[in-house]
């Protein structure tokens, strides 16, 4: 597995919160840095479109989720052995991402599954596509009006591989339902969040708790 985070801007120090994660990058073979560096370029451009589009399905301007949570992308490759007997084995354990959203990568290998209506939905690979997955500082920061997607892996007797890209807010950033898509009618269902106070509930907790319910207004 390798990690790699890819800053906000090309002006931003590496100094930052975001620039500890640099050097966690492949170094052979040679060019896999640039490489690496080149695609989360890109995947933060589509971060961008994508976070736009959303913003206009929540009534707004195209830039209104960019301001509200400034993202940046760390990116990990996950690959998945041959399971003889995938029916003892979970891949990854059911539970919601961190984060604004993920965009995920699948080989051609059958594996993600989403949960809709109570029911386990297998996801089906398509070539040269990216899997748009909400997370929870989306739905925080909608209020509600779109659900950090529970989601697993299954292991299986094929080997697979996945491309996780995971936008997320710096460490110390504050996410707070905003306060345009707050009511009298529809008012914030989460308190404020500091993003690492978040991480330190995921480090407590076990991967398939709902992490959100920690910092639901009204419990």
């Amino acid at each position: 597995m390798i990690a790699c985070f890819s800053p906000i801007s090309q002006e931003e120090p590496k100094s930052s919160t975001r620039g500890a994660f640099y050097d966690l990058v492949l170094t052979n073979p040679p060019g896999a840095h640039e490489a690496l560096e080149s695609y989360g370029e890109e995947v933060h451009k589509l971060l961008q479109r994508s976070l736009a589009l959303v913003s206009e399905a929540l009534g707004q301007t195209p830039e209104f989720l960019s301001t509200k949570i400034p993202s940046s992308i760390g990116t990990i490759l996950n690959h998945y052995p041959p399971c003889p007997q995938p029916d003892l084995v979970m891949g990854l354990a059911s539970h919601e991402d961190g984060g604004v959203c993920t965009f995920l990568q699948q080989s051609e290998v059958l594996g993600l599954e989403v949960l809709k209506d109570e029911q386990w939905v297998p996801v089906p690979p398509v070539a040269h596509a990216f899997i748009f997955i909400v997370a929870d500082h989306l739905q925080v920061v909608s209020n509600d009006r779109f659900k950090s997607v529970t989601h697993r892996a299954l292991a299986g007797p094929i080997a697979r591989s996945v491309i996780a890209n995971f936008a997320a807010p710096d460490m110390d950033a504050v996410i707070q339902p905003a306060s345009e898509l707050c009511s009298d009618l529809k008012p914030p269902a989460l308190r404020s969040i500091v993003y690492k106070d978040v991480l330190k509930v995921l480090l407590k907790s076990d991967l398939q708790a709902k992490r959100l319910e920690a910092f639901r207004l009204g419990q």
